[in-house]
């Protein structure tokens, strides 16, 4: 297959297809170190933080991408949460603190995706 001068392939779109149109990520990060003395987010259950954000996000409907990432160097405080690019981080987040967090960063950037209203009118025969 030839490649163009961006290096894809004939046809191909140069940005990712679930990219959300505002730009935004929420990295979660899902390290555990190897040493079990030492602290992590894994260690802090951010697996299931990163679940709990991830089904909110789809949820509510957000156009805005999560991501389980590795280390962001924040271990001793985590598990750590960050918005990018260039976002805050957010130290210690806990999945009863996900509704909270994403009612900021819908505020704050405006992430709700237009929705259809079909599905709000009663179903036929109704």
């Amino acid at each position: 297959m030839s490649e163009t001068d961006d290096g894809l392939p004939p046809g191909m779109p140069d940005f990712p297809l679930d990219t959300p149109a505002s730009g935004w990520t929420i990295m979660v990060c899902i390290n555990r170190r190897l040493r079990s003395d030492l602290a992590s987010c894994a260690a802090r259950d951010s697996e299931g933080l990163a679940q709990a954000i991830e089904d909110a996000v789809h949820a509510r409907g957000l156009d805005i991408r999560v991501e389980r990432t590795v280390c962001m160097g924040r271990c001793n405080f985590g598990p750590t949460v960050r918005l990018a690019p260039g976002g805050a981080f957010r130290l210690g987040l806990t999945p009863e603190e996900v509704d909270t967090f994403l009612d900021d960063l819908e505020r704050e950037l405006g992430l709700k995706k237009e929705r259809s209203k079909i599905n709000d009118l009663p179903p036929p025969g109704s």
